[in-house]
């Protein structure tokens, strides 16, 4: 034909091949069986396509580049968001090795590296939790052992003799003395029942009077023991002469019937 064909509307039947140099226009285009397409297949509206769909290379949506991809990532979908209503999963023949699904659970069956923070309520792990620096808001349970291996900081401060709870609580001084809650009450840790060890009396000049704790000493004094009427009545000296021993030194001025005797402050 070297001109137009007008149909009036009607149809064509029964034709075997079609091929056409320009355009086919249709209102409506219908196969009922295989289409191939050998250049480019445009759609101004939607597809919907009843069975399932085979992508042979990479597919793009939203506008994207389909080749837009981090270096090394072999691709597959480029997009701007995905939203599942099921699980999203990554892993080769047919083994899921990590996933997240529309219940809010993710799972990592090896690693899982963050640059960042993880803002979570609960951590749980079966083996290790190493890390640079924790940090707790709140409190920090262990079912075992708290192993520290430098020097352990205790910032819960109170004074002896005030109250507390639990029994077994550890706290400490403003000036860093360690204290132990017991019976409901802060105790200094380092210390036990304190008692008093007295010396022997020494009676006139230069004489010693030393009173020796069987534990640890912590502090000591002295007493007029005996008065002669005349003369001094302190020592020249009164010191700890060692980790348990508190020691008085009498001078020169101690008359003989006037007696100092030592006496030290212990603890065991």
């Amino acid at each position: 034909m070297t001109g137009d064909l007008n149909m009036g509307g009607n149809d064509v039947n029964n034709v075997k091949n079609l091929t056409a140099s320009g355009s086919v226009s249709s209102g409506a285009l219908k196969s009922s069986g295989d289409t191939t397409v050998g250049g480019n297949l445009t759609v101004a509206g939607t597809s919907t396509l009843s069975g399932n769909a085979r992508v042979l290379s990479r597919l793009a949506t939203s506008g994207y580049s389909p080749d837009d991809l981090p270096s090394g990532w072999g691709g597959g979908i480029r997009t701007l968001d995905a939203y599942a209503s099921g699980s999203i999963g990554a892993g080769t023949n047919g083994d899921v090795n990590t996933y997240l699904n529309s219940a809010g659970y993710i799972y990592a069956a090896i690693d899982a590296n963050v640059g960042r923070q993880v803002n979570t309520q609960y951590v749980w792990a079966t083996g290790n939790v190493n890390s640079n620096y924790v940090h707790s808001n709140g409190n920090i349970d262990a079912n075992g052992r708290v192993n520290a291996g430098e020097f352990v900081y205790i910032n819960g401060q109170s004074q002896p003799g005030w109250g507390c709870s639990p029994n077994g609580l550890q706290g400490r001084t403003p000036e860093g003395t360690l204290l132990s809650c017991v019976n409901g009450v802060w105790k200094s840790a380092g210390l036990g029942s304190v008692y008093i060890i007295q010396g022997n009396q020494a009676c006139g000049q230069y004489a010693t009077s030393n009173a020796t704790c069987p534990g640890k000493l912590v502090s000591g004094g002295y007493y007029l023991s005996r008065w002669g009427g005349d003369g001094w009545n302190t020592p020249d000296n009164n010191f700890p002469s060692s980790a348990w021993t508190w020691t008085t030194f009498n001078g020169g001025g101690i008359r003989p019937g006037t007696c100092i005797t030592a006496f030290a402050l212990c603890t065991n």
